[in-house]
């Protein structure tokens, strides 16, 4: 991660959406893409409709990904944050099992976090929100 850079992606990656945020250290959202996953055939369907949602919100807000200090996804079921790998996802379970962080590494050449996205989104709310400092 560069903490030089004030700008990070956030995606909620959920059986039926992926949403995309592009987003200050403020907090401040610039930009937002939502797409559909209609799809559940394969983990590489999944990971191709993440990148593409990552492209499409930088292309709408003039930013290069080299201006990105890195990107947080949040995704439901199991999740083991320290090794990128979704154990168990509920609602897409063709990822399974799948360290998707890597080939989103290794693909944009940027930090990738995973996690729960319950444990983000109340992280979120203590952080940003209704919650703050609690």
């Amino acid at each position: 991660m560069n903490i030089d850079k004030e700008i990070a992606i956030g995606i909620d990656l959920g059986g039926t959406k992926i949403l995309a945020v592009l987003v200050k250290s403020n907090g401040n959202i610039i930009e937002r893409v939502k797409t559909q996953t209609i799809f559940r055939k394969s983990n590489k369907e999944v990971l191709d409709k993440i990148i593409v949602t990552i492209d499409k919100v930088l292309e709408r807000s003039n930013c290069s990904i080299i201006e990105i200090s890195s990107i947080g996804i949040g995704a439901a079921g199991l999740v083991n944050p320290d090794a990128g790998v979704i154990y168990k996802a509920p609602n897409l379970k063709v990822l399974d099992n799948f360290n998707l962080r890597a080939p989103i590494e290794e693909k944009l050449r940027i930090h990738v976090f995973i996690e729960n996205d319950v444990n983000v989104g109340t992280f979120g709310e203590y952080v940003l929100g209704a919650g703050r400092g609690t």
